[in-house]
């Protein structure tokens, strides 16, 4: 069995400089050379957890691995096919790795699903500023067996036959490392063998290394791969549990916008038996304590995507915030309307917002569903069919219980003149 090298990619600079200072101390010494045996230990002391041995070198980034094998033939003249693999959770949409230290001018490689969720789709694309980067058609790129979506993880073993040239750039493979780009987006799958398929911007998940060949070079299999056991080291933000916050997030909220809001406020305006007010008060308060965890993943899942600054948790940020108020705003109504027997400031508030928030976290979901990725629309369509039930329900709840208060006010108004009368007498 081939032995593996391992490490984590640090994208913070910090990290990175610190290594580089001690990688310079050691060479300065003369020591680098007996330290690379205890190699693990020193980059593990610095923000790294490596294992270097010859012929595949992986780095890891999270629970994303990248793997490299030079032979022997191509580090020498530099014309030959060298052999690269990505792994990742089949969670995410994309995964890409790059040539070159930064995205534009790069040449990049972009994992996604197939069509039929079985395989995977490797689209060689070319970086142009920080746009989003164009297929580029004359990369010699072949996937090899071993490729695949195996158990819950996405597998590309690929040969490149011209990866030392391409448009905007060159990599030299006998050469002792070279600086290498990784990237990747968490959602929905793509699931298209359009090699040309959309794919939207990546989080905050992505960074630059410099990948030291050395300890990739010597092998001279055609698929080095299927021979080496990768080990892929242990890492704490696992993908899958990202995927199950996030359909947890959705479904909470889907089920406090969708549903119990709308019920609350629909049985509010068309039912009429003793103790209503507080079956509509207990509803609304079930959807707000829903909507409060759904709310909390919600932060975290776009504090950790790089998407807080997006319309959908911007807008959910904000319905948070006004529904913080919506207790106190209606107990304030009760209250007052006791007292006055009819509609006060405090009335017009809270149905006002009561009401707004609600459309507004229907649409939201929509958004919601769009920023997560589903291209396929397999969420979108049941999830509209829902919210258009209830929403028009809850809409239509709204016109005729107003209706109903138009035509019972004069009633109320009359016996109302003819207490203060009888009162006055």
């Amino acid at each position: 069995m081939r032995p593996v090298h391992a490490s984590y990619i640090s994208s913070d600079k910090t990290w990175k400089d610190v290594r580089r200072a001690w990688v310079a101390m050691l060479e300065m010494t003369g020591l680098l050379e007996p330290c690379m045996a205890f190699r693990g230990f020193a980059l593990a002391t610095i923000g790294l957890v490596a294992t270097a041995h010859a012929q595949v070198s992986t780095q890891c980034q999270g629970d994303v691995c990248y793997s490299l094998s030079i032979p022997q033939t191509s580090s020498s003249s530099n014309i030959r096919d060298i052999y690269f693999r990505i792994a990742a959770p089949k969670d995410y949409q994309w995964v890409a790795l790059g040539q070159g230290s930064e995205m534009d001018g790069a040449q990049m490689f972009v994992m996604y699903q197939s069509a039929n969720g079985q395989n995977v789709t490797v689209s060689p694309r070319n970086g142009e500023g920080h746009n989003t980067p164009e297929y580029n058609g004359n990369s010699q790129l072949t996937l090899l067996e071993g490729s695949g979506v195996l158990a819950d993880k996405m597998v590309a073993n690929v040969r490149c036959s011209n990866c030392s040239s391409w448009r905007g750039g060159n990599m030299d493979f006998s050469s002792s490392a070279a600086s290498w780009i990784y990237a990747n987006k968490f959602g929905y799958p793509i699931q298209s063998d359009d090699l040309n398929a959309g794919i939207q911007q990546h989080g905050n998940a992505y960074g630059t290394w410099s990948w030291d060949f050395a300890t990739a070079r010597g092998s001279n299999s055609v698929n080095p791969f299927l021979e080496t056991s990768v080990i892929t080291p242990t890492v704490i933000n696992n993908s899958k549990s990202r995927n199950t916050v996030l359909v947890a997030h959705g479904v909470m909220a889907s089920l406090a916008f969708l549903v119990v809001f709308p019920i609350g406020g629909i049985l509010v305006r068309v039912a009429n038996f003793s103790g209503l007010v507080w079956v509509h008060a207990g509803l609304q308060m079930l959807a707000w304590l829903i909507y409060l965890v759904a709310f909390c993943m919600g932060v975290w899942l776009a504090t950790n995507t790089d998407d807080i600054k997006k319309a959908h948790p911007v807008i959910g940020i904000a319905l948070f915030l006004v529904l913080l108020v919506q207790p106190v705003l209606g107990w304030m109504h009760h209250k007052m309307f006791k007292e006055k027997r009819t509609r006060t400031a405090w009335s017009w508030t809270h149905i006002g917002i009561g009401r707004l928030a609600i459309l507004v976290g229907m649409i939201n979901g929509g958004l919601g569903l769009q920023l997560a990725g589903d291209t396929e629309k397999k969420h979108v369509v049941p999830y509209a069919i829902v919210g258009l039930v209830f929403g028009l329900a809850y809409i239509g709840a709204i016109v005729w219980g107003e209706l109903k208060r138009r035509r019972n006010r004069p009633n109320a108004e009359y016996k109302r003149q003819g207490n203060e009368l009888h009162n006055m007498n």
